[in-house]
């Protein structure tokens, strides 16, 4: 019986999506034939990880290597659940490969499906931890300014009618703002601020409406609040979620992802923090929302046919057994 046989061996990480500094540590990433005898035994290296520690501090140092490999019948299952790393294996331009590396491949690229669960998923995880929302914190707290100082001029009982100026001006600039006609049921047109999917009719107080507003604000946690000011953000993180929906648009799109990434100095700038969190959260609000769209109109197919994967899963893991 034959031990555990690699099938392919990539660079992963900085060093494949192109955003490498002197810092990065080197990343690998692999997929593997499990060892015949496990495979009997029903105990197969379903992972498998290499590490060499180095670090200053908490951080890794560029000398750190971190290394992982999947077997072939969880690689194959990853890939049909739209997992990320799975993915960039499968179009990562390979160091070492087994000669039935290429058969893999092919089969593996006819199990990618438009149910981008991971790559959504991902973006979303990482825009809610790293406070992306913080662009639309800023547009309330722009709003509640103005319904504040409206309050100072005007009482406390004035209808948002009377700043009708200011809430049109601040609609005009702000990119989750918007001034809008609704009619009424009684059929007459009635003007709406709306403010991050809220919307308050200029017939009730500025103080009725700034209560709606706080309460908006208020939804915000702690990590949105101190993203407003730049603080306590992860741009390694927020650079990767950015580079991630990118390549689920290009996957969507085109059934390819191209390594390294065609916007790899962009995405270097996000990562070293020297792009503003207003624009930075924009852009991904923003991609999040194209994904979903990509995903809508994509020609690859809804879900995956697994019985491909099955035959050479059946025919790879039985050469381990003879």
């Amino acid at each position: 019986m034959k031990p555990v046989t690699p099938l392919v061996r990539v660079v992963y990480g900085a060093h494949l999506f192109g955003t490498a500094t002197p810092a990065s540590d080197q990343d690998f990433k692999g997929v593997h034939l499990p060892s015949g005898e496990a495979i009997l035994l029903q105990r197969t290296e379903e992972v498998i990880d290499r590490n060499i520690v180095a670090k200053e501090g908490n951080r890794n140092t560029s000398e750190a290597v971190d290394e992982q490999s999947f077997s072939l019948q969880k690689f194959f299952a990853m890939l049909a659940k739209g997992d990320t790393v799975a993915t960039e294996i499968l179009f990562a331009l390979p160091i070492t490969s087994d000669p039935r590396w290429a058969a893999v491949q092919t089969v593996g690229q006819s199990l990618l499906n438009r149910q981008c669960k991971g790559f959504v998923g991902y973006c979303t995880r990482q825009a809610a931890k790293y406070g992306i929302k913080g662009s639309r914190m800023s547009a309330v707290r722009q709003l509640l300014t103005i319904l504040e100082d409206g309050v100072i001029r005007h009482g406390s009982s004035a209808r948002l009618s009377i700043i009708e100026p200011e809430l049109r001006a601040f609609a005009r600039i702000q990119v989750h703002a918007g001034w809008i006609n609704i009619p009424s049921p009684a059929g007459a047109d009635q003007w709406h601020i709306e403010c991050c999917d809220r919307k308050t009719p200029v017939t009730i107080t500025i103080k009725d409406a700034h209560a709606v507003y706080q309460r908006v604000w208020d939804t915000y946690g702690d990590r949105s609040r101190a993203a407003l000011v730049n603080e306590g953000i992860d741009w390694k993180a927020i650079s990767h979620a950015v580079r991630v929906a990118r390549q689920a648009i290009e996957l969507m799109q085109s059934g390819r992802i191209t390594f390294p990434r065609p916007d790899a100095p962009e995405l270097l700038e996000i990562k070293l923090g020297r792009r503003s969190y207003d624009e930075v959260s924009v852009l991904l609000e923003d991609l999040v929302e194209q994904v979903q769209a990509a995903s809508a109109v994509s020609h690859l197919p809804a879900e995956s046919n697994l019985a491909h994967a099955d035959d050479i899963v059946r025919q790879l893991y039985l050469s381990q057994i003879c």
